[in-house]
């Protein structure tokens, strides 16, 4: 496990560190720990150095959460995202992601925090393709696309697959991170990088929201971040 700590404040990166080394000690999983003060350096090594987290501290960072998030992500990062800062700061990143650490640090909070995210939520999906039957993981896929008579499965590293199956018929098959945002989409909720007039994802690729349910399918939206929230 190789986990980084984003934070301007020193004194926070080693109250982090020291908690995550906690957590962790009474695991059989060793960690790696690496602290960061700047985003820049993070975004740098991130790719080579293959983290499964990052923390990332609201209150400093530059450019906006949603944007850091996007470039980790443009730069291989695909390993689990969390926003901390005081709590009046959170929502601000709530976008971009995979849960929320408030300022100051408590050792139950990032405890409830990781035990929540390490909790199975992805399954195997068979799906039929033209040449027999594809299996793909719920976790890697970013949306999913109504076409004529198909439907296109978009995975979070950029790859398609087309099946010959209908959204009716895949979408009570997925878990609960995905929301039917429109006749002809699904969208992974944890893929989402920011939020308005459609949804936007980490892969830069829009996914549209049906107008006339817009306020429904954001509340939707809303109600899986706090979820997530401890």
């Amino acid at each position: 496990m190789k986990v980084a700590v984003c934070d301007g404040c020193c004194a926070d990166i080693e109250r982090l560190v020291m908690m995550l080394r906690r957590y962790y000690s009474g695991r059989s999983e060793p960690v790696a720990l690496s602290g960061y003060f700047d985003i820049e350096d993070l975004l740098r090594d991130v790719g080579r150095a293959q983290y499964d987290a990052v923390f990332l501290s609201v209150g400093f960072t530059a450019p906006a959460p949603d944007q850091a998030a996007r470039a980790l992500r443009e730069r291989g990062f695909s390993g689990s995202l969390f926003i901390s800062g005081k709590a009046s700061e959170l929502f601000a990143g709530s976008c971009c992601a995979n849960g929320f650490l408030p300022k100051p640090f408590r050792f139950d909070d990032l405890s409830s925090l990781l035990s929540g995210v390490c909790r199975p939520r992805n399954r195997m999906l068979s799906l039929k393709t033209g040449r027999g039957v594809r299996c793909v993981d719920s976790g890697e896929i970013s949306y999913i696309e109504s076409g004529h008579n198909c439907c296109t499965v978009h995975t979070v590293r950029g790859g398609s697959v087309t099946v010959r199956e209908t959204m009716s018929g895949i979408e009570p098959r997925l878990g609960e991170c995905f929301l039917r945002c429109h006749r002809s989409y699904i969208v992974n909720m944890e893929q989402i990088a920011s939020a308005g007039d459609d949804f936007y994802l980490f892969s830069g690729d829009r996914v549209l929201i049906r107008r006339r349910e817009r306020s429904a399918v954001l509340e939707a939206y809303r109600s899986f971040l706090k979820g997530k929230a401890p």
